[in-house]
Formats: structure tokens, C-alpha cells, sequence
């Protein structure tokens, strides 16, 4: 039994590694009572440090030893099981023999027998700390080593799954590979995001759904409970723009630029693949320039703005016509009336009316179109392989110029990159092409189906995309079409001009009480050929998109507005 008049013994236990099994606390602390007992000492306390390093943290920088060092009054004898369980650097050896000395305290390391009470112990301490801080430093070596291999082999390393993937074991060890669930999940949401949707509207909607997120899925599949949390729009962006989705590795802690990380390459400069793509390059691309176009802030896309934000314009000044709330409800108003003392005299029109004008002239000539689905027949087609060499290569050269290579031996290590990215080339280009071929199936669902389950948000942004525009006038008084070959009424009035080529001659306003004047609108659907390929899903260049946009005019005939001049000129007879 220890003694309780003997000393009081303080043992310290560290570990760099809590899966180190050749150094366990447990076998540790057994030294350090056992030495206890050999000494007729009690041992009053451990000061336990896991996973802590010595290399990188010094004895007064490791929580537990650190509070025992700050009252030395209550111990008499330090005990590790070895010299390297109390430091590493020699320097940080030193420092603690010269707080020991400073308060009379006994250092023992009871595997390596020193008397450190004198000269020659002390020295030869001295020497195996020299040693211990060299082990250290080439163990973090061997460790970044395995790491960086580890790497460019495409393993899993452990820690955060991308969103899309889940662990596999292989015989390599731990890689990746797509969820069963939530590659879906991903690979759905892309699509809504290429079509149109806003990050918003579809983060509102997963939220909605009660799709766990990529946390909460994470907990899931740990065998854990999910703790609720929510689908961010920002969190969503990211994981949109990260190349995970293309099975690549991203540098752990690099800072983000244009909204991606650094991409971890391999010794012949490409891209490291640690997992199978959850989209191809193409599609991905597709995403970024879609996002690319939500971010531009000029766009007219935002939220919770109105159908005709960007869309509905003034036929007399130009200016966009945005949503007031009256009396009767919503209405649009030209943009002028917010300009001091300027007003062009264009009158509010109600919102309702204008939105159905528009909604019933692009349904009536694309509502009844099939939406067709592009599906993707793999072939033997290495166009993507060739495009990321050849931008390594690109990206090689660069760092040259920027002088990434100016050390010693940096000038052989960039000819070899050079000459094995050189090498791939030259296969991938003498390999077969067999491109991907893509076909077009029906989908079921009709454009008119389509447009009436998006939101205003969506409607809008499709409207803007498709460069779809609505012009209007509505003016308090006569408002006359203008043809080379009949009489303006009113020469020297203002005039409204229409984006297909009409022109209005506007009159004197009419005496209050008249009643409310009718609007003129024309709508201009913009490229009719880009008009049917969105409402149909099928490629702008394919023959049916041609032929549909040649059978569809948009242009108003001179013999309606013939018609209305002569209306107008009967009226003011009979007056």
C-alpha cells in the first residue's frame, strides 16, 4: 500500500494519437504507479493530454499539464512514462528542468532510467531530447506524406461526406461513392436550377418537403437523430458550385474564388478523381453559367418581385413599369412618375389585365407544346478528358510564368509535369471518338402544365430569360397609328413607340369624367427559336425549333392598325 507520508507524485499522460495503442493512457498511468509504489510515494493527480502533439505544443500550451504547472506547491515529483511524454523539443525540455530547479520539484521518466538530480542524467536527457525532437519531426513528415498520398489516391480520409456521396470500404481502403438517396436529391435539384428556378424558390421547397439536410443526412446515415436543421440558400450555392459534384477532391480549408475552392491535382496535373461524377462536365458547366446569370444583379431577378419587373415597359418613354397598390389593387405604373417633376402621361394600368394579356399570348402560340426530356446515350467520347489536359497543361504554364517552379530542381519538376501531361494528350488523342448521343422523349406534360406550377418568382425569370417584352400605352386621350400613307392628326404631339415598329400620334387629353381609356400593349416574344426550345426543353439548333419559330409571327398587321386609325378618325367626325 502506498504511503501517505511519502512524496506526492504528479503523472503526466500525453497522447498524439487516440488510436495509438503502443502508448494508451492506461499503460501510462500503470507506469506511473507503479513507480509510485516502487518509491513508497502517492500519486495526488494526472495530468492527461490525448491527442495533443509535443512537437506543436509545448508543455505549458497542454490544457490539463498547464494547470498543474501553475501550482507546483502540490506535487513533489513530475513522472511520465518516457522523456517523450513530457516534451519533444529540446528547447521545451530545457525550459521545463529549469522550472523544476525553481521549484524544487523532481522530474522522472521511468522507462528511459535517468537520475535527473544529476549532471551527466541531465545531459544525457539533454541528448534523447534532441532525439525525441527529431523522431517527432519526422513522424509529421511521414504524416504529411501519407497524407498528400492518401490524396492524390482519391481516398477518403474520414470526416464530412460531400452531399450526393456516401463511405465505401474497398480493398484500397475508404473511397466514395454515390448515395442512393441523395444523388437523386442533388441531381434534381440541378435540374430546377438549369430550367429556371431560383436557389430560393428551391431551398423553400426542400425545406417544405422536409428533405433532411446535408447534415441532418449525415447524422442519418451514422445511425443517429436528426436535429432539424434547415437547408440554407448560401450553403446550397456552395455545394452547387463545388466540384465534388464532379468526383473531385477540393482542398480542405482553401479560400473560395468565383464561389469554388482549389481543386487538388495529381502529379501529371489533372484533376485528382476520388469518386465517380455525380453530373457530367457539361451539365455542370451549364449549372454555373445559370447561376452565373441569377447572381447579375441587372437581370431583374429577385425576390418577391413582380411577373412584368424587367418584362412590361412604356410605350412613350421607354422607362420599366413597376407595381403600385391603389384603391382597386395591384397596378403597373411607368417608372417616370418616380422621376421628380417628369411624367410622360402614361396612365397606370391594372396589374391582373396586363399579366393575363401576356400569360394568354405566350399560351396560345407554345402552351400546347410537349415538354420533352434530353436523354444522354453514353459513347466512347474523351472530349472531356482532352479539355482538362489541355487546360493543365494551360495551368502549368502559368505557374511557370509566375515563377512557382524558381527553386532548385523546380525547373526539372516542371518539364516532368509537362511531359506527362504531354503523353496523356497524345493518347487521349489518338483514342477512338464515339460521341455521346442524346435523344428526346416526351415528358407528358404540356408547357401551359409546366408554367402553371411555377411560382411568380419563376414565371418572371423565364419571362426575362426568353427576352420577352410587353409594351404599353395607355393615354388619357385619342392615341392614332401613325402610316406613311395617312394624316397624323397630331404632328406636333408626343408620340409612343412600340418595339415592333409601331408608332402612336397621342392627343390632347381627355376632359376628366370621359372614362378610364383602354390600354394598347404589344407583346414581343423576343427569339422565337430560343422561345420554343425553353417551352419545349429541346435544343435551339434542332429542326423542329426552326420550322415552329418560321409558322409563328408576332408582328400586328398594317390592316389593324388601318382599322383603328379609321376608328379613331370616325369618332372625332361625329364630335
Amino acid at each position: 500500500m502506498v504511503s501517505k507520508a511519502g512524496k506526492r507524485v504528479l503523472g503526466v499522460v500525453r497522447l498524439s494519437n487516440l488510436t495509438d495503442s503502443t502508448s494508451s493512457p492506461d499503460r501510462q498511468k500503470q507506469k506511473v504507479e507503479q513507480w509510485a509504489g516502487l518509491h513508497d510515494a502517492n500519486v495526488v493527480g494526472i495530468a492527461e493530454d490525448l491527442d495533443v502533439s509535443a512537437i506543436s505544443a509545448s508543455p505549458w500550451d497542454r490544457p490539463s499539464l498547464r494547470k498543474w504547472l501553475d501550482r507546483p506547491e502540490d506535487y513533489d515529483v513530475i513522472v511520465a512514462w518516457k522523456l517523450d511524454r513530457l516534451a519533444r523539443k529540446t528547447k521545451d525540455f530545457l525550459e521545463l528542468l529549469e522550472w523544476a530547479d525553481k521549484h524544487a520539484v523532481q522530474i522522472v521518466a521511468v522507462d528511459d532510467g535517468i537520475d535527473l538530480s544529476t549532471d551527466i542524467g541531465r545531459m544525457v536527457a539533454t541528448i534523447l531530447s534532441v532525439f525525441a525532437e527529431f523522431e517527432g519531426k519526422t513522424m509529421k513528415v511521414r504524416a504529411k506524406q501519407t497524407y498528400e498520398h492518401n490524396i492524390r489516391a482519391g481516398k477518403w480520409r474520414g470526416g464530412f461526406v460531400p452531399y450526393g456521396y456516401q463511405p465505401m470500404q474497398t480493398a484500397e481502403g475508404w473511397g466514395l461513392e454515390p448515395h442512393p438517396v441523395t444523388s437523386e436529391i442533388i441531381r434534381d435539384v440541378i435540374r430546377r436550377i438549369i430550367e429556371g428556378e431560383s436557389a430560393n424558390s428551391v431551398t423553400e421547397d426542400l425545406n417544405r418537403r422536409k428533405v433532411p439536410s446535408s447534415l441532418d443526412q449525415q447524422r442519418i446515415d451514422q445511425g443517429k437523430e436528426p436535429k432539424g436543421s434547415l437547408w440554407r440558400v448560401g450553403n446550397l450555392l456552395k455545394m452547387l458550385r463545388s466540384k465534388t459534384l464532379l468526383g473531385q477532391y477540393e482542398a480542405e480549408g482553401s479560400q473560395y474564388r468565383d464561389g469554388q475552392r482549389k481543386v487538388i491535382t495529381g502529379d501529371d496535373g489533372l484533376p485528382v478523381q476520388r469518386a465517380e461524377p455525380l453530373i457530367p462536365l457539361q451539365t455542370w458547366e451549364e449549372l454555373q453559367e445559370r447561376l452565373e446569370k441569377n447572381s447579375n444583379k441587372r437581370s431583374g431577378n429577385r425576390r418577391g418581385g413582380s411577373l412584368l419587373r424587367q418584362v412590361a415597359f412604356c410605350a412613350i418613354c421607354q422607362r420599366p413599369m413597376y407595381t403600385v397598390t391603389g384603391r382597386g389593387g395591384t397596378y403597373y405604373r411607368c417608372a417616370s412618375r418616380a422621376v421628380g417633376s417628369y411624367d410622360c402621361g402614361n396612365r397606370t394600368v391594372k396589374a391582373v389585365e396586363l399579366e393575363t394579356i401576356l400569360e394568354d399570348d405566350i399560351l396560345y402560340k407554345v402552351g400546347d407544346l410537349e415538354r420533352m426530356e434530353r436523354v444522354i446515350i453514353p459513347g466512347e467520347d474523351h472530349t472531356q478528358a482532352l479539355e482538362q489536359t489541355k487546360r493543365a497543361m494551360e495551368d502549368v504554364r502559368k505557374e511557370k510564368d509566375q515563377g512557382f517552379y524558381d527553386y532548385v530542381g523546380g525547373e526539372d519538376e516542371y518539364q516532368g509535369r509537362m511531359s506527362q501531361l504531354l503523353t496523356t494528350r497524345k493518347k487521349l488523342e489518338a483514342l477512338p471518338q464515339r460521341p455521346t448521343r442524346v435523344e428526346w422523349r416526351g415528358t407528358g406534360e404540356t408547357f401551359r402544365e409546366y408554367w402553371s406550377r411555377l411560382s411568380v418568382e419563376e414565371k418572371g425569370r423565364y419571362l426575362r430569360d426568353c427576352g420577352i417584352r410587353i409594351d404599353v400605352l395607355r393615354w388619357p386621350g385619342d392615341a392614332v397609328p401613325v402610316l406613311p400613307d395617312l394624316e397624323d392628326p397630331y404632328p406636333d404631339g408626343p408620340k409612343a413607340k412600340f418595339i415592333d415598329g409601331a408608332t402612336y400620334s397621342l392627343g390632347s387629353r381627355y376632359p376628366k369624367g370621359k372614362g378610364r381609356p383602354s390600354a394598347i400593349t404589344s407583346v414581343h416574344l423576343g427569339d422565337l427559336v430560343d422561345l420554343y426550345s425553353r417551352a419545349t426543353g429541346l435544343d435551339r439548333d434542332s429542326a423542329e425549333a426552326q420550322e415552329w419559330a418560321k409558322k409563328v409571327t408576332t408582328q400586328p398587321s398594317e390592316e389593324e392598325h388601318r382599322r383603328i386609325w379609321q376608328e379613331l378618325m370616325n369618332e372625332a367626325s361625329a364630335q
